[in-house]
């Protein structure tokens, strides 16, 4: 398993900095949510427009990105809402292909008041289908998060089966599940064989802490995923962008990498 972070942990880094500090903190990726605080990355210029002098920047640092993060979600009643949702997720993709980045991630989102889960589940079946085609045509895969009303591998699960498409998977992010009251085993079972991505946070449900400090108990999932044959990255998703109250990422980041390299060690990785 590889280490990466998500930018939403530094959002008043710029793209140079974040690459630097992820080969200082011995990092192997980057997960791409937003530059400078601009979260629609179709609209950061560096990924966009600046392509080839990034892509240099990264190989020189040793540095991959290990994701392109969107914001698409895919829960709403209204087929034109959708629709845009679909492009910009499309477009998130190709950034992904110029960067040579496996993976997407996107939301199912909150069910709308008034509509049934079961309905809910299959408007966002039917848009993962439809980035499914596209996936096959660019080369990347989508990922959608246990996050929203889709937060557990239960819920989550039940979207994929309707998906059933070998470029649509789960991001596997360990803190909400856990704290929806799932144990990482259930959480597993559900998802075994479609987790193509995991967010890694630590908290004890009313604030974020530091790795190894709150309630969720990574070690003990870390040992599934290996069981598992998951070799893909561990983001550590530090959601500084949202929580300005939390430790900075100098102070987060560094703590982060260094218990999950102590993690991967007690479990052989």
């Amino acid at each position: 398993m590889k280490l990466a972070f998500s930018t939403l942990g530094c959002p008043d880094w710029d793209l140079e900095t974040i690459i630097s500090k992820a080969e200082e903190y011995e990092y192997e990726g980057i997960e791409i949510r937003g530059v400078l605080r601009r979260f629609d990355l179709t609209k950061v210029p560096e990924l966009t427009k600046k392509v080839s002098e990034i892509r240099k920047l990264l190989e020189s640092h040793g540095i991959s990105i290990a994701c392109v993060s969107a914001s698409s979600r895919f829960s709403s009643p209204d087929a034109d809402e959708r629709k845009a949702n679909l492009i910009s997720a499309k477009a998130h993709m190709d950034i992904a292909r110029s960067f040579n980045a496996p993976y997407i991630r996107v939301f199912g989102g909150e069910i709308p008041d008034g509509v049934e889960r079961g309905r809910c589940e299959d408007y966002i079946a039917e848009s993962l289908k439809e980035l499914g085609k596209y996936a096959e045509d660019v080369g990347v895969k989508v990922t959608i998060e246990t996050h929203d009303s889709f937060s557990t591998g239960k819920h989550l699960a039940a979207v994929l089966d309707k998906v059933d498409h070998p470029m649509i998977g789960a991001l596997w992010d360990i803190h909400h599940p856990v704290k929806n009251g799932e144990p990482p085993e259930d959480t597993m079972r559900y998802l075994s064989g479609r987790v193509f991505h995991v967010h890694v946070k630590d908290g004890d449900f009313t604030r974020y802490t530091m790795l190894g400090e709150g309630k969720v108990p990574t070690l003990k999932i870390l040992r599934l995923l290996k069981e598992e044959g998951y070799d893909g990255y561990l983001s550590v998703e530090w959601e500084k962008a949202w929580h300005p109250e939390l430790p900075d990422p100098d102070v987060a980041l560094p703590q982060y990498a260094r218990k999950l390299r102590q993690y991967l060690s007690q479990i052989g990785e």
